[in-house]
């Protein structure tokens, strides 16, 4: 959803806390927990048209550099131990 443009809330349970960074590109939330979800929906709602721009803006390019087929093969090659940084 960040690379798309949206703002990501997940809840922090299992992989989703793995995939989504929080105040990154996009926001945990407490699984489980209505009220926090509730919050965190009117908190995003209420940004001015700037910080909404500003905070998609900045997790598109933090979720290209995440997910960059360059940061994965390095530190796949790194993992593995084999040859030099791509």
């Amino acid at each position: 959803a960040a690379a798309s443009g949206g703002v990501t809330l997940a809840a922090d349970h299992g992989g989703l806390v793995d995939a989504v960074m929080d105040g990154v590109t996009g926001f945990h939330v407490e699984a489980g927990n209505a009220e926090a979800w509730a919050e965190k929906i009117a908190e995003v709602s209420a940004w001015s048209p700037k910080e909404r721009d500003g905070f998609i803006q900045s997790a598109i390019q933090a979720t290209r550099r995440q997910y960059s087929w360059t940061r994965v093969a390095e530190e796949t090659f790194q993992s593995y131990g084999v040859g030099p940084s791509v």
